[in-house]
């Protein structure tokens, strides 16, 4: 079997159960459904140990920006559907060592298993099957700590997904 054929299916089946995701990956799933729906699902992302800040998302809508915080894990998920340009969008801010942020990748593609493309050496795409959105990871460094910064955005390439 070539490659091509073998990546995705050992993908497939490196992370069977949601519950051994690690907190991006699971952040990144929430914001998925939030932009793909148009809602919050607060309940499940307060269960997962999140924090929403008190200033803001009180209706529900992801019409407006809410952000969530995990102390736990010095992580923080901001929705924000009035982005620049109108498109809907989500960050996840993750501090990990390199070694964590590749983790976290790879999670990314075994969970979400679409096309993977590398954008720059910093940041690598997702592609999300059946939806117009794409997952685009950013290897940064805040105050001499490297953070891994996912966003979730609509994504709709130049002559349709393949």
């Amino acid at each position: 079997m070539s490659l091509a054929v073998v990546t995705p299916l050992v993908l497939s089946l490196a992370v069977p159960d949601p519950a051994q995701l690690n907190t991006p990956v699971l952040a990144a799933d929430h914001c998925v459904s939030a932009i793909t729906t148009g809602k919050v699902d607060d309940s499940a992302i307060l269960a997962g140990g999140w924090t929403l800040d008190s200033k803001t998302g009180k209706d529900g809508s992801a019409d407006e920006s809410r952000v969530y915080f995990n102390a736990a894990r010095s992580a923080g998920i901001v929705i924000d559907r009035k982005s620049p340009g109108g498109k809907p969008r989500c960050l996840v801010l993750y501090p990990a060592s390199e070694q964590g942020q590749n983790v976290t990748e790879f999670q990314l593609a075994a969970h979400f298993n679409g096309r993977v493309f590398p954008i720059t050496a910093e940041t690598t795409g997702f592609e999300i099957p059946g939806h117009k959105v794409a997952i685009f990871s950013t290897r940064k460094t805040v105050k001499d700590r490297p953070v891994l910064e996912i966003m979730v955005t609509i994504f709709e390439p130049k002559g349709g997904t393949k």
